[in-house]
């Protein structure tokens, strides 16, 4: 039966949290907050840090961006973003940030970006660019060594996926094109936006779309026993 667990954790200089892992609840979300408020006041925990992940359009190939996001406008000041307000659909991570902060409670979160082209892969280097966030946020340190040979293995296999597949690694070229002209952008070197288009197109998200999902059912027919007699 799935549950939600409360771990007592200890990082690396000794210090004490608590984790809470676990599948998002169906329904009852307003009972599960109530107990969540209910724990935070227990164990007088100082502030409360979300982990999640998100399909975004960038390729692998570039550094992994994540979004910090909170109900205390100080504790956000360090951090900027390009993005302006984007809506995304609701999850509890979302109401209960907002419920702690409504209850007088320092809440953030970590979201990272993740190539949405992955969403059928493995992916360690999302897990260890979250427990970085989390070091940057909260001064813990969580070790992230042992999810690196599981991230190199990862992201070799989906290069050898991508091999004699032109489409779709035309695709990943224009997303790596687009990701460093906005890049440039930010840091005040590009020219302008009208730069940010490469030429020929960077392809739209239903194209993109199309070619991931022509690309994910290839690998499924990779995966299929081959008939000896072909």
């Amino acid at each position: 039966m799935p549950q939600v667990t409360l771990h007592e954790v200890t990082d690396a200089n000794g210090e004490s949290f608590l984790l809470l892992v676990g599948p998002e609840p169906d329904y009852q979300w307003q009972r599960f907050m109530a107990a969540v408020e209910a724990l935070v006041r227990r164990f007088e925990v100082r502030i409360a840090v979300g982990l999640s992940a998100i399909p975004w359009p960038i390729p692998h190939t570039r550094p992994l961006a994540v979004t910090v996001h909170g109900n205390e406008p100080t504790l956000l000041s360090p951090y900027t973003s390009v993005l302006g307000e984007i809506e995304v659909p609701g999850h509890l991570g979302a109401m209960l940030e907002l419920h702690l902060g409504e209850h007088g409670i320092p809440s953030m979160g970590i979201t990272a970006q993740v190539p949405h082209y992955l969403v059928q892969f493995e992916f360690p280097r999302a897990a260890q660019t979250l427990l970085n966030g989390v070091a940057s946020l909260t001064g813990l340190v969580v070790p992230t060594a042992d999810l690196q040979p599981a991230a190199v293995r990862a992201e070799t296999e989906v290069a050898e996926q991508l091999v004699g597949n032109d489409e779709f690694a035309t695709v990943v070229a224009a997303l790596e094109q687009q990701y460093d002209q906005l890049n440039a952008l930010q840091q005040g070197v590009s020219g302008g936006i009208s730069d940010l288009t490469p030429q020929g197109g960077v392809p739209t998200g239903d194209e993109i779309a199309a070619q991931v999902e022509e690309f994910l059912q290839s690998l499924a027919e990779g995966d299929e026993p081959k008939d000896p007699d072909s």
